[in-house]
């Protein structure tokens, strides 16, 4: 019986041992160590249709390469510092936000292209579960620019809509010499209108936005309107992370202006 007893004693407090164990790993489980990580990105505008209505919506697009003149923020994933500072390139300021964007204008850029990216954060640490953690953290991590000629967007591509996978054709994204504009040629396919195409509104590195259609001479409404919409509904495209297939979300009219008219196509194609 003394045994059985003892057996059972040992039992116990075996089974409390492991799950105080057990208790203390889900704790640190959660925690955290002191982590300086922070991610950069762009925000795409682009307009989506809610309930009748065209609705303006961001897009984060989360990236280490960015065009020249646009805005770069840079966001600490830890919300809870005490503090932040951060070294952007050559620039001897210090900034102390967990969160901000700059914008990277001049062709100066370039020429310190990539451009170093520095991040010191102090919190105090969780010792009970990191006894080593030093509550201090810093990583550096590089961004790149690129300059318009070299956008990766620009280009011929091969390719189908969803709804025919049979029916191959090309497109093209240009950048217009004279207006300065970019626009996707051919895009429906076939299409018989003598506009340049559906401009690109709001754009980053690798994803754009297609805003509406660009009458011609300014004169508005336009006689020809049997490829295009006026109002912006979702249209959003964008290079895979091959950057070399580009899917591109487009909505288009047959023969004119009437919502029963309204095409929705996903076009899929490969650069040429």
């Amino acid at each position: 019986m003394k045994k059985l007893l003892a057996g059972f004693v040992l039992f116990a407090v075996s089974g409390w041992f492991l799950l105080s164990l057990e208790g203390c790993g889900d704790e640190c489980e959660a925690s955290k160590q002191v982590s300086a990580d922070f991610r950069t990105y762009n925000e795409l505008y682009y307009f989506d249709k809610e309930n009748g209505k065209s609705i303006e919506k961001t897009k984060i697009v989360e990236e280490d390469t960015f065009m020249l003149y646009s805005s770069v923020t840079f966001e600490a994933l830890d919300e809870n510092a005490e503090s932040y500072e951060w070294t952007v390139g050559n620039d001897p300021r210090k900034r102390t936000e967990r969160k901000f964007t700059l914008a990277f204008e001049g062709l100066e850029i370039l020429q310190e292209n990539p451009i170093s990216i520095k991040l010191k954060i102090k919190k105090a640490p969780d010792l009970k579960c990191f006894p080593d953690d030093p509550g201090i953290d810093s990583v550096t991590q590089l961004i790149y620019f690129l300059s318009i000629a070299d956008w990766p967007i620009l280009g011929k591509y091969r390719g189908f809509d969803d709804i025919d996978p049979n029916t191959i054709f090309d497109i093209e994204i240009y950048r217009d010499s004279k207006s300065q504009d970019t626009f996707v040629a051919n895009l429906p396919n076939a299409c018989n209108s003598n506009n340049p195409g559906i401009r690109l509104g709001y754009s980053t590195a690798f994803e754009f936005a297609l805003t509406n259609f660009p009458p011609p001479n300014n004169f508005f409404p336009p006689l020809i309107m049997n490829c295009y919409v006026q109002d912006s509904y979702k249209k959003i495209g964008g290079l895979m992370l091959d950057r070399k297939t580009i899917m591109i979300d487009y909505e288009f009219t047959e023969g004119g202006l009437s919502e029963t008219q309204r095409r929705h196509r996903i076009f899929k194609g490969i650069r040429i």
